[in-house]
């Protein structure tokens, strides 16, 4: 299943139509953020007779198997991060990006190296995407070239990114993988199609992500251009919410 689970398998098909090929929290900060609100979900019910407890029962299972929204875990600054394109940068290619081990990947526009940097995850123009591998250390010989297992970018642990689904952390906090339900994400219209179920999970890390911040990946620039005046600076974050568990 699809992280998020009301995004057609249409709108998917445009992310990746959009991408070619293609996120993940890089080295630096990444300076984008929200407006304010917040808001909160919860439900309960009880039954008073035997003629009750059919139908209540039926509300448990619900809530068990797709309706609970969890426990509150907090308030979280959120910011965005995305994949940065080497085709939206002009200017002289007068900067070499090389792996960890210092072996040569290409020469791009300065711009577009301090993007790929701060994001995490970079296409270049002849369409091999690069990701963050190791502390960049203010320099460009950091990277990896990815392979077609990770389309969209890779996170921490070596793991795929999910457009609207990951999240970067700071692992103080919240540990890798861990499943968090927003009920100020749940029902925000997604730039593609459809709209946001609410469900995230802790994917990636970046070195601006400290404390009670997460980094949410939106997989395009313009997708974050869409959502950022849809969501508040600060949401809300739940655990434990049975209807996130498809993403564990």
């Amino acid at each position: 299943m699809f992280g998020w689970s009301w995004l057609s398998a249409v709108s998917f098909a445009a992310l990746v139509m959009l991408m070619g090929a293609s996120g993940s929290c890089g080295d630096d900060d990444i300076g984008a953020e929200g407006s304010d609100g917040d808001s909160d979900s919860d439900s309960d019910g009880d039954a008073d007779s035997d003629t009750d407890s059919d139908s209540d029962s039926d509300s448990d299972a619900g809530q068990d198997g797709g309706d609970d929204t969890g426990t509150p875990f907090g308030m979280v600054d959120i910011t965005y991060y995305w994949v940065a394109f080497e085709g939206d940068y002009s200017g002289t290619a007068d900067t070499v990006l090389e792996t960890c081990a210092y072996e040569y990947l290409a020469t791009v526009p300065y711009d577009f190296a301090v993007a790929l940097r701060m994001e995490g995850t970079g296409k270049l123009n002849d369409g091999r995407l690069l990701n963050v591998d190791c502390d960049c250390d203010g320099g460009f010989s950091c990277f990896v070239e990815l392979g077609a297992g990770f389309p969209w970018g890779m996170g921490s642990a070596s793991n795929p990114l999910e457009p609207y689904v990951s999240i970067a952390v700071d692992h103080a906090y919240i540990s890798h993988g861990t499943v968090l339900y927003s009920p100020d994400l749940d029902g925000v219209d997604l730039p593609d199609a459809g709209y946001h179920d609410g469900c995230l999970r802790a994917d990636d890390v970046g070195g601006g992500i400290i404390g009670m911040h997460v980094d949410w990946f939106v997989g395009l620039r313009d997708n974050y251009y869409a959502l950022d005046p849809l969501v508040p600076a600060q949401i809300a974050l739940h655990e434990g919410a049975g209807i996130c568990a498809y993403l564990e």
